[in-house]
């Protein structure tokens, strides 16, 4: 999730997603569901205005999956949080066709 981090930073957004993604599968072989949600929100907070809806929604999906049942009050909060921002992206594509 570091170098996920450092690469946004650095503007390297493709590298970014990868490292990301990376992080949380390397989490969830290693049975650490709640290290594989967080670096899928992570990626939401950090990248969210650069990812496309489907990226957001993929990554969001998995962060859930990744939580599970079992999710503390912190992980929910931060669920709660990126589900907002998931929403946000949606609607400023489709607030415009109400009009």
């Amino acid at each position: 999730m570091t170098e996920g981090r450092i690469l946004v930073g650095d503007g390297k957004y493709d590298s970014a997603r990868k490292a990301f993604n990376q992080a949380s599968d390397v989490a969830a072989a290693a049975g650490d569901s709640p290290l594989a949600a967080a670096a899928q929100l992570r990626m939401i907070e950090e990248m969210g205005a650069v990812l496309s809806r489907a990226e957001l929604l993929a990554a969001y999906r998995r962060a859930d999956q990744y939580a599970g049942d079992r999710a503390s009050q912190a992980e929910l909060e931060r669920l709660r949080v990126c589900f907002r921002m998931v929403i946000d992206k949606f609607r400023e594509v489709y607030s415009g066709e109400e009009d």
